[in-house]
């Protein structure tokens, strides 16, 4: 039934008879058409080229009628959009046209024919130049795009969103394998060849054509939009996307310039961008408990106690730390805002042996990446640091700093002794009170109710029965799901026995919806606004100094903050990296690159070394600093 389905889907004959009759396939053929003896154009000799492949067992792989309909309206578009230029074509020859020797791209191109001249020739390529040799299954992608253009149902399971995820990711692995030049070059160089050809001859004087018209295939372009580095959205080109090159000649000078479309939207070819600046927001490094009493059942032992003071940063590892990096107030003849102190929480919430051996291998990565751009003669002033007035977070960057400027260096290399930061007013810290940790669901409540489905609720209210019992949490109290995932976090890392009844499993549980949580309550923007204006501001005023005034910045700067912190940023500047809570020492990275020739600043943002996008701006990792600021001064405005 699907195979007579895809055969009602074809073009009646009388329509590929018109498009023949307009247009020939050849191989080659140079006889005189112009507009005098156009009637007789057809009688002219020519080379029979080798027959069309199917591109796919027929029916498949065959142009519909909706798609030569779409091409002719594309033809027709065209002539509009070129009429002025299209009208002083007078000679069919002024118009050349290749294709691959599939017979979709032949018929797309007779159908563009169509809509821009009523005669024409169409030159094959019979070694299939323009399409990508690189030979990719479409599978399921490609077989839910020919579902929904004509309306067929989806298969049980498969919705448009999940439609949308496999498209997205799809296109990424598409450009992803084009991306790398070792493959793109082995399997498109003939077709770059063959273009690359065509356009120089046009000021040497050999190609003589005022239009040209080369149909492929996705592939060809992705291929070829990889090969020449332009600048286009990264999705797979859907069926009759054009890149068009435009050629200008200046009247004066007579050189010629090359505007690049895709889609009727301007692109450029790759920049030559510059690093100016990188910002890493990072989450300090593992610590111990924060919260050490959850119910009746879980409550502080001197067992308890006394493990957790052996895990703390030893003072040795304290003392090479404050060698590294003087913790300092708003600038050197303030003294540094601590609160609260070591002294006074021993030994919860303070970083661990473990966190400092972790921090300084991170700061350790950061070198392999950025340590070429810093260079060997650094000063104090190349790397400015700010840090949450909390010891673990001023402990963290310490050991960042460390690893990146001290450990493993050649010690001849001197190195100055850098600032950490301290405000009054802890500005890298969500200004709300901690019980909100133990109320995020039912401040979120109609979120829970209106986007998890009711089986999704029944678990959780099983498993908070269950947690309830293990822990000893009375019903009237309200569950913490924050505490719980805490508690059991902190004794993963150190081989601390969860309670009784519960088990990696139900950690897990705890994880994922507790996850969910945090990102719906920080993604709320009044609540978020409230909570980390005054954060976002911070790094929005220091990017924009570094744009302003790139040359008296720093080269480096480290912010160092908590993982609600990272959270409500994320949420702030809409910046998705999916369903996760940042882990210990998790680094938001935005790099600042600016255009040589225009010096225009982009934004490069990264997660944990991954380039990830901001909303709005998915198709290039170099986002406009303009669109960064649009979306950080959005959130700033925002009225409570």
């Amino acid at each position: 039934p699907e195979t007579d389905f895809w055969v009602s889907q074809l073009a009646d004959l009388s329509v590929i008879g018109a498009l023949n009759s307009g247009s020939r396939v050849v191989d080659y053929h140079d006889g005189d058409c112009g507009s005098n003896n156009s009637q007789n154009c057809f009688n002219q000799g020519f080379t029979v080229p080798p027959p069309p492949q199917q591109g796919g067992r027929w029916p498949c792989g065959q142009l519909t009628a909706k798609g030569i309909a779409m091409m002719r309206l594309k033809g027709q578009l065209i002539r509009e959009k070129y009429c002025n230029f299209i009208s002083d074509i007078d000679n069919v020859t002024q118009v050349h046209v290749q294709s691959t020797n599939i017979r979709r791209t032949i018929r797309s191109a007779q159908s563009l024919l169509a809509g821009l001249f009523p005669e024409h020739f169409v030159n094959v390529d019979a070694d299939n130049q323009l399409s990508s040799s690189g030979e990719l299954l479409p599978a399921i992608r490609e077989v839910l795009v020919c579902h929904q253009a004509h309306g067929l149902a989806f298969p049980d399971g498969l919705d448009r969103q999940l439609f949308a995820q496999i498209c997205d990711y799809d296109a990424w692995l598409w450009h992803q394998l084009y991306g790398k030049m070792e493959f793109c070059r082995a399997s498109f160089s003939a077709g770059v060849q063959r273009i690359y050809t065509y356009l120089s001859g046009i000021p040497e004087g050999t190609t003589t054509h005022k239009l040209s018209l080369f149909s492929a295939h996705d592939n060809s372009l992705v291929a070829f939009a990889n090969a020449l580095q332009l600048q286009v959205p990264r999705v797979i080109p859907p069926y009759g996307a054009m890149l068009i090159f435009e050629v200008f000649r200046h009247r004066v000078t007579g050189e010629f310039y090359l505007k690049t479309l895709f889609e009727d939207d301007e692109v450029t070819f790759a920049r030559d961008l510059t690093l100016r600046h990188v910002l890493i927001f990072h989450r300090h490094g593992d610590r111990t408990p924060v919260l050490t009493s959850i119910g009746s059942k879980v409550q502080q032992t001197h067992e308890e106690t006394d493990f957790w003071a052996s895990k703390v940063a030893t003072p040795e590892q304290i003392e090479l730390l404050q060698q590294t990096a003087k913790t300092i107030g708003a600038d050197p003849s303030q003294p540094p805002t601590i609160r609260p102190s070591k002294e006074s929480q021993f030994p919860y919430g303070l970083l661990t042996q473990k966190g400092v051996e972790h921090m300084t291998a991170k700061g350790r990565k950061f070198r392999e990446r950025y340590g070429d751009f810093m260079g060997g003669n650094v000063k104090t002033e190349d790397v400015h640091v700010l840090s949450s007035s909390v010891p673990r977070t001023i402990e963290s960057v310490q050991s960042l700093l460390r690893g990146f400027f001290y450990e493993g260096q050649n010690t001849q290399i001197k190195v100055p002794q850098f600032y950490v930061h301290t405000y009054t007013h802890n500005v890298l810290a969500p200004n709300h009170p901690l019980q909100v940790f133990n109320e995020i669901e039912l401040i979120v409540h109609d979120d829970v109710v209106s986007l998890r489905s009711k089986i999704e609720r029944g678990a959780m209210e099983k498993l908070s029965l269950h947690l309830r019992e293990c822990l000893g949490v009375p019903e009237d109290q309200p569950l913490s799901w924050t505490a719980v995932r805490d508690a059991l976090t902190c004794r993963e890392a150190h081989d601390w026995p969860f309670p009784e009844g519960v088990d990696q499993k139900i950690f897990e549980q705890v994880t994922v919806y507790d996850t969910w949580l945090w990102q719906r309550l920080y993604h709320r923007k009044d609540f978020c606004h409230g909570a980390f204006k005054d954060g976002v501001k911070e790094i929005y005023a220091y990017l924009k100094s570094v744009v302003n005034n790139q040359k008296e910045v720093a080269k480096l700067s480290f912010f160092s903050a908590h993982d609600n912190s990272i959270v409500a940023l994320l949420g702030a500047l809409q910046i998705d990296v999916g369903a996760q809570l940042p882990e210990y020492g998790t680094a938001v990275t935005f790099e600042v690159h600016e255009d040589v020739a225009t010096h225009e600043f982009y934004i490069k943002p990264l997660y944990e070394g991954e380039v990830v996008s901001f909303v709005g701006h998915h198709n290039d990792p170099f986002c406009p600093f303009s669109h960064f600021e649009s979306l950080a001064l959005e959130f700033l405005t925002v009225k409570a």
